[in-house]
């Protein structure tokens, strides 16, 4: 008797493009639980760099936990490990350097710096309280609405808004006016307008922090009808145009590369497909509808960011310190977290079974405590 066996990758290309409807659905659900599963399984300690328990958090929530020191079997909140990090390393905290904060410092001596409206972004999308002490220094307390508004205090045109207004409307709301240090007028109406006005060309992740920014304001608009009409009007086109040229510039196996906004072919790199096609996904599951997200194109993509999710997690089991013990570069862990998370975003979005994980919750303080993603979804 004559045996042939397929390698996993084919048997999943079979199952999910040969597939269609509920069956190909089924099939995508299966493979990204199992990206879910071994990212999870990802050496994370409390002593890694403050950018990798950030991202960390991001992708699996304010219940997400890690190991207190690498090979420990004793765990404690990631939230917490990101943000005890300078004091546990014995070294001062919230150091501010123009839009950047210091927390702690390598053990040789490098400053470990995170941008504050990142950090807000971070806080804010994972649901953390607004008047929970979230920092310390010698002098004085931090919560998350004095790391917001510092974060708004610093904000400039050319830099962090996709990060610093989703923080800003998540707990002050789409009609927020403020002044930063330099005195220019700042209002969520008009940054979403010079952000629909951005290159996304010239961003590293092909403009998807941006269109994740915009998307978000958009949902969060749909549930308050706070923006201007006209403004509601121009951020749906937009959003619109970017969704019809991203399934334009789709690749056949359902992955995007960097170039997708500029319709030119980049010369592609290692971990392109979980950083380009991980960031759509994250993006495109927070923008469109339940029917949207269930049209073979999002199925398709949502199948090639899982299988780039555990073909990065396999190339991290080769080198870890133990068999089965994944380690991964701070960089490859940052692209793959946002992968993670337009794949629960995702499972959200189309309300498949997710066995593995707890819902994403975002927290819209200033409206209410315990809401759920604002999706205009039935």
């Amino acid at each position: 008797m004559c045996r042939c066996f397929l390698p996993i990758a084919l048997v999943i290309d079979i199952c999910v493009y040969g597939c269609s409807g509920d069956a190909a659905e089924s099939a995508c659900s299966r493979v990204i639980h199992r990206a879910l599963s071994a990212f999870s399984r990802c050496q994370v300690c409390a002593s890694d760099h403050p950018s990798m328990l950030m991202h960390g958090c991001l992708a699996f929530g304010k219940d997400w936990r890690v190991a207190a020191s690498m090979g420990s079997h004793r765990k404690m909140s990631g939230v917490e490990a990101l943000l005890s990090h300078g004091t546990r390393m014995g070294a001062p905290i919230l150091i501010c350097r123009g839009a950047r904060l210091l927390l702690g410092q390598s053990s040789a001596g490098k400053p470990y710096e995170v941008h504050n409206g990142q950090l807000a972004f971070v806080l804010t999308q994972i649901g953390l309280p607004g008047e929970e002490v979230i920092l310390a220094t010698s002098d004085r307390t931090f919560n998350l609405v004095d790391l917001v508004e510092l974060s708004m205090k610093r904000c400039r045109e050319d830099e962090g808004l996709a990060w610093t207004v989703p923080a800003v409307v998540s707990l002050k709301g789409l009609d927020t006016q403020w002044m930063n240090d330099q005195g220019t007028p700042m209002s969520v109406p008009g940054l979403t307008d010079v952000m629909m006005r951005s290159s996304l060309g010239d961003s590293p992740c092909g403009g998807t922090h941006t269109l994740y920014a915009l998307a978000f304001i958009y949902q969060q608009d749909q549930k308050e009808q706070t923006l201007p009409g006209e403004l509601r009007m121009r951020l749906a086109e937009f959003l619109n145009s970017c969704l019809v040229r991203a399934k334009q510039q789709q690749n056949s196996d359902g992955s995007f590369t960097l170039a997708w906004t500029t319709r030119k072919r980049s010369e592609s790199f290692h971990g392109e497909t979980v950083l380009a096609s991980g960031h759509m996904l994250e993006w495109i599951s927070m923008y469109c509808s339940h029917e949207t997200l269930r049209e073979p194109w999002c199925v398709r993509l949502a199948t090639s960011v899982a299988k780039a999710v555990r073909e990065e997690c396999n190339n991290a089991a080769r080198i870890g310190t133990r068999p089965r013990r994944r380690r991964m570069s701070r960089k490859v862990y940052a692209w793959c977290a946002h992968a993670v998370r337009g794949l629960r975003l995702y499972l959200d979005g189309v309300r498949l079974p997710d066995e593995h994980m707890r819902e994403l919750q975002h927290v819209p303080e200033h409206k209410a405590l315990h809401s759920s993603i604002p999706k205009n979804r039935p």
